[in-house]
């Protein structure tokens, strides 16, 4: 949708909200005047969403793409070795260090009486 299609839109469903508003508040008990007024406030939102998208292209438009930092757990260890849980490179008999053994839930001791 163009510029001027969305302003058009916006102006034309604003005023038809604020004339159904005006006629609703007049008789508030009639259904068909609350009917008009939902209608219309609807059609305004719908306006005010096209708006928010046309806004939302226009920044996607305008900003460069950043490349997506590589996370930590990804990216290795900051002084250059490679993760504790990484398999060895190129010797298969070497000694990795492999991660400490994951402990149970330990028993809380309590005193006997």
């Amino acid at each position: 949708m163009t510029d001027t299609e969305t302003g058009e839109r916006l102006t034309a469903a604003g005023a038809t909200c604020v004339k159904a508003w005006k006629a609703w508040t007049a008789d508030p008990r009639d259904e068909g005047k609350r009917g008009a007024l939902a209608e219309a406030a609807h059609e305004l939102r719908r306006a005010l969403a096209r708006l928010e998208i046309d806004m939302a292209k226009s920044e996607r438009a305008g900003a460069t793409q950043k490349p997506l930092p590589i996370p930590e757990h990804k990216a290795g260890r900051r002084d250059g070795s490679a993760p504790r849980h990484a398999a060895p490179e190129g010797n298969a008999g070497e000694d990795v260090p492999q991660p400490p053994p994951r402990r149970g839930m330990r028993r809380r001791l309590t005193p006997q009486e």
